[in-house]
């Protein structure tokens, strides 16, 4: 009888390598229990409604979906969902590559600390629609998808900087440049671009990174622009909504009998007292927030203070709330930081400016917006003594 040979995982190439000394039961054991396939290649015959049905790769498949049963579109109409895909996928297999991985790439313990410290002090201007702290890296374990999303967003190309290889630098860039474009409407002109570095962070992670981490998830990012182009922004498909409320549903059940009912219930009695809807959304009077100097309005706030104070006109000015006030209509009274000073934060893979991300030294001079003139709300966070990069919150966007 053949021993187990005691190896952590294979990839496919690795175990086809092994079928001359394991008899083919072993060969079966190796390619049914390797943790993750391999996906080689981005220029494959895409996969249709009909081919899926008539299970033409049998490999794919485990058994007929009871979606089929439904008139949908069996690719087309089942979006690749990001929080999963990227947030989880890519950026956490790349995450975890630089911190626990043996190669190259692999952060060296001071790396960590240093870039930790950088993403943590981050956390200082974070704004308050940014509702998860920046934990260290050595927290990696316990990151939810906000923190991902953050990092790939937000912090990840400042606190990156000087750690990575410009080539492994630019590659994480490409996919952070892809994802921001992918998470606006008024970057959908460059949707184009953004399939174009899909499929370059695809076509060079194997090559980056090795072949046995090219996985079904870094395969499928290919594909993403074309949900996009169908369903519209990520946050219109994410699974953010569900996962945000998988807390609130979990409390409405009391006991193991009849879960469902108990969740429909409490919904009901819910939605039926005003009172409670009232409490919870309280947020005060638009009159009395502006007399606070506090903006609310779709899902943002505004005010002086350092973490909701910047915001980005549609004349592509960095501003620097000083004051809200309201006469016959909503004035922002503040800094405009000077053009001179505004630079790119990244020249490749595109211009950073081109998807409103910029850096630039605080020196100012004093005016005065109105309400439409405000592009988007920004992140601002610490490059140098000097400088700050901005980056855009799209959860409310002026047109």
């Amino acid at each position: 009888m053949h021993a187990i040979p005691k190896i952590p995982f294979f990839s496919l190439e690795l175990s086809q390598k092994f079928h001359k000394l394991f008899p083919p039961r072993w060969m079966m054991f190796l390619t049914r229990y390797t943790p993750w396939n391999n996906f080689i290649g981005t220029n494959a015959a895409r996969r249709t409604d009909e081919s899926f049905r008539n299970k033409d790769n049998e490999q794919h498949h485990h058994d007929t979906s009871p979606l089929e049963e439904l008139p949908i579109d069996m690719v087309r109409d089942v979006p690749l969902e990001y929080l999963h895909l990227i947030l989880y996928g890519a950026m956490k297999r790349l995450l975890t590559l630089w911190v626990d991985g043996t190669n190259h790439f692999k952060f060296s313990e001071a790396d960590i600390q240093e870039i930790s410290f950088k993403h943590m002090k981050a956390g200082d201007t974070k704004p308050s629609e940014i509702n998860k702290p920046n934990r260290s890296l050595k927290c990696l374990s316990f990151w939810k998808a906000t923190e991902f999303r953050t990092f790939l967003l937000k912090t990840g190309p400042v606190v990156l900087r000087g750690h990575l290889s410009a080539e492994l630098y630019n590659h994480f860039l490409s996919l952070h440049c892809a994802v921001t474009i992918c998470c606006s409407d008024a970057l959908s002109p460059y949707l184009p671009v953004a399939k174009h570095l899909f499929r370059m962070f695809t076509e060079k992670f194997g090559q980056l990174y090795g072949d046995e981490n090219s996985t079904y998830s870094s395969h499928s990012l290919i594909h993403v622009t074309d949900d996009v182009e169908r369903f519209g922004v990520f946050d219109n498909y994410s699974a953010f909504p569900g996962e945000s409320n998988l807390g609130f549903l979990k409390n409405m059940v009391r006991g193991g009998r009849l879960p469902l009912q108990q969740v429909i219930r409490r919904i009901a009695e819910r939605d039926s007292l005003d009172k409670i809807c009232e409490f919870e959304n309280c947020q005060g009077s638009e009159d009395e927030d502006l007399r606070k100097g506090i903006l609310r309005m779709k899902g943002i706030r505004l005010d002086s203070s350092e973490r909701n104070r910047w915001i980005l006109t549609k004349t592509r000015d960095i501003f620097k709330i000083e004051r809200i006030c309201k006469e016959e209509k909503i004035k922002i009274f503040g800094n405009i930081l000077l053009k001179n000073n505004q630079r790119n934060l990244f020249d490749l893979p595109i211009a950073s400016s081109d998807i409103c991300i910029y850096q630039s030294k605080l020196d100012a001079t004093f005016s005065s917006i109105s309400l439409d003139d405000m592009f988007c709300k920004l992140y601002r966070i610490e490059v140098s003594t000097e400088t700050s990069a901005f980056f855009p919150l799209f959860h409310y966007i002026q047109q």
